[in-house]
């Protein structure tokens, strides 16, 4: 099965150590790990080792750094589309510090950047079956997906966070997962409030992840509590993207909400019991 995944690609420099470090202080990481990451490449990798094909476009462009990201894409057999290819815009950076118990703190230069529509092609793959986009680089998510909107093709929005202008998107998409840091400006900061404006806006099955805790789904006039399983936390890096890369792998399997909800969450708390973003895929097979 063939899906499109739009926005953000990162170099994440992963520092494992004892405690973050404070201000004017040096300490030693007991392992440093480099690696690509962001929330639509993160799903993207997901999504092709669940055992299918993954279309990537993104901004990678021509750094040094980003022949990480253009061996990874290789190694998991991702195609890629890449806007800043022919940019002098460069691919963002992210420094992350995570503690034995799995807390993180990160720095990133990710924005802002620019990847306008008429940089990319016009249409989307006529085989493609679900489309997610993270909301970043919005002109081309909003463009992408109206498109598969208009095909009946799922469009799945990863709401890590509210950006600018993503109102403009909600209306093309279907299902949106929001963090439990999900804001909406002058809504109240309460589920059923965000639920309600997310229903008028556009999306008509929105679910809330809250790390450990249980999903909150909404589906029609139903809401569902979604149990996470319990295993031992090494690090909750990229969890979240795991998760809606899952989600949508289920979700095109058999197009029932709450039971890729449940998969997906499966796969998420698999991946915290390994170091970084891609060390759970070699258990799949075991």
């Amino acid at each position: 099965m063939n899906g499109l995944f739009i926005g953000l690609s990162t170099i994440d420099l992963i520092y494992y150590v004892e405690r973050t470090v404070y201000a004017n202080e040096k300490i030693n990481a007991k392992e440093i790990v480099l690696s690509g990451g962001g929330p639509a490449y993160n799903a993207a990798v997901t999504f092709s080792a669940l055992g299918n094909k993954s279309l990537l476009i993104s901004g990678i462009g021509p750094s040094s750094l980003s022949t990480i990201i253009h061996k990874e894409l290789k190694d998991f057999h991702i195609s890629c589309i890449d806007g800043f290819k022919d940019s002098s815009q460069t691919l963002p950076v992210s420094s992350i510090q995570i503690t034995p118990d799995g807390e993180r703190a990160v720095l990133t230069n990710s924005g802002p950047r620019s990847l306008q529509p008429e940089q990319l092609p016009g249409d989307i793959p006529p085989d493609t079956r679900i489309l997610l986009t993270d909301g970043h680089y919005l002109e081309s998510a909003i463009h992408f997906s109206q498109i598969a909107y208009q095909q009946k093709i799922p469009t799945i929005l990863d709401g890590g966070s509210w950006k600018k202008g993503m109102e403009k998107l909600l209306p093309w998409i279907n299902v949106i997962i929001c963090s439990d840091t999900f804001r909406i400006p002058s809504v109240a900061d309460n589920y059923l409030e965000k639920k309600a404006y997310l229903f008028h806006t556009g999306p008509q099955k929105v679910a809330f992840t809250r790390g450990a805790n249980s999903v909150l789904a909404f589906e029609n006039d139903l809401q569902t509590e979604i149990t996470v399983p319990d295993f031992p936390v090494v690090d909750t890096l990229g969890a979240g993207d795991i998760f809606h890369g899952a989600f949508c792998h289920y979700y095109i399997e058999h197009f029932n909400f709450l039971k890729a909800l449940k998969q997906a969450s499966e796969i998420a708390s698999l991946s915290c019991k390994y170091k970084g973003t891609k060390a759970w895929i070699d258990q799949l097979n075991k």
